[in-house]
């Protein structure tokens, strides 16, 4: 995959992380505790074997971005 912003090529790989699944929240915002519970903000590409999450992406090592492709749950 190329990079949108380079052109360089992307390495493929994924975003791992334990226990809880990530999350995006708008910068100056917390989620509250109900929140959180009920999977706001959690992203769709998460995939959990119920301990290890992680979620397919693309890294340009070039100008360092990284790419998901993902929803947010609301």
């Amino acid at each position: 995959m190329k990079c949108p912003c380079c052109e360089c090529e992307m390495i493929s790989g994924s975003l791992t992380g334990i226990r809880n699944k990530p999350c995006f929240v708008e910068d100056g915002r917390k989620l509250s505790f109900g929140e959180s519970i009920c999977g706001t903000g959690q992203l769709t590409a998460t995939v959990s074997n119920g301990i290890i999450n992680s979620i397919p992406a693309h890294y340009c090592s070039a100008c360092r971005k990284m790419l998901i492709e993902t929803g947010v749950e609301k």
